[in-house]
This record gives structure tokens, sequence and C-alpha cells, in this order.
């Protein structure tokens, strides 16, 4: 009689595994990293998406170390901007993924369009500010046309300087 229980725990432990594997498939992609970097398109869709909804932080995770000092973050401009004049406070950045050209296996040139909003009530110091600030993380990123260079590391694609 004991052998039928074991039998019994096997087919259930082995049946228990088998509808647990799905589900520890999606676990496990979400390791070791954002997973937003798969392919440079992505990484280059989830820094727009990431610097629309002003995410400092996941901004960060979406470039390079090296390029996250010095600049000001999007929080930190929008607060600035506000500060210098309350008709800023809708003021932000709309960013618009392009396309991915130059691909290599670890390197790529995007391109990201950038439409500043919320500024057409600002008075003469929120104009002044806004000329004379410079652009936060990642839009200081983009050079000449919006091209931005995309670099893979440790698996993940980043945008870097």
């Amino acid at each position: 009689m004991r052998s039928r229980p074991s039998i019994m725990l096997v087919c259930v432990t082995l049946r228990a595994r088998f509808l647990m594997a799905p589900t520890l498939a999606l676990m496990l992609t979400g390791c070791g990293g954002s997973g937003d970097g798969a392919t440079p398109e992505d990484a280059l869709q989830a820094l727009a998406a990431a610097a629309n909804d002003s995410d400092d932080d996941a901004v960060a995770a979406l470039i390079c170390p090296e390029a996250r000092a010095g600049d000001k973050t999007i929080a930190e401009t929008k607060a600035l901007a506000n500060e210098a004049d309350p008709a800023l406070d809708d003021f932000g950045y709309d960013l618009t993924a392009g396309s991915v050209t130059d691909q290599t296996d670890t390197t790529a040139v995007g391109t990201i369009t950038v439409d500043v909003k919320g500024t057409d009530d600002a008075s003469p110091a929120g104009r002044q500010f806004l000329d004379s600030a410079g652009a936060p993380r990642p839009i200081s990123l983009l050079r000449e046309n919006g091209r931005i260079n995309l670099v893979k590391r440790d698996g993940e694609w980043l945008a870097c300087e």
C-alpha cells in the first residue's frame, strides 16, 4: 500500500512541475536586467517611454553609467522651470523613438524626436530659463538630427554618448 501514495505523489509532483514550468520561464525572463533592452529598438522605445513618464530611475537604467553624471534629470529640470515661472507647470518633453540604423552586434544608432510641451504661456523669465537651461538626460545624449548611440553591454542595449 505504501507504493501507491508515493506513485501518486510522484504524479502530482510531475504534474505540478509541468504546470509550473511556463510560470517559472516567465519569471526568469525578468531576472538579470530590465528586460527592456533585448534589441536596440526595444531600448529606444523604453527610453522614450521612460522620459515621457518623467521616470528618471528608468531613464538612468537605460543609459550607460558614464552618461548618467553631470546633466540634470527631467524631474530636476521641470522643477527648476516651474520655479522660474509657475506658468511652466505643464512644461515637459514628448519623445518619440524612431528608426535604428548602423547596427552591429554591439552598437547601433537610433533616432529620437523631441517636442517640448507646456511653454506657450511662459513669461519672459520662463523663456529666459528655457533658453539657458541645458537639456536633461537622456535628451542631452542626442546628437545632430536626433541621433543617439546605442551600445550592448552585459546583454542589454543602453543609450551612450
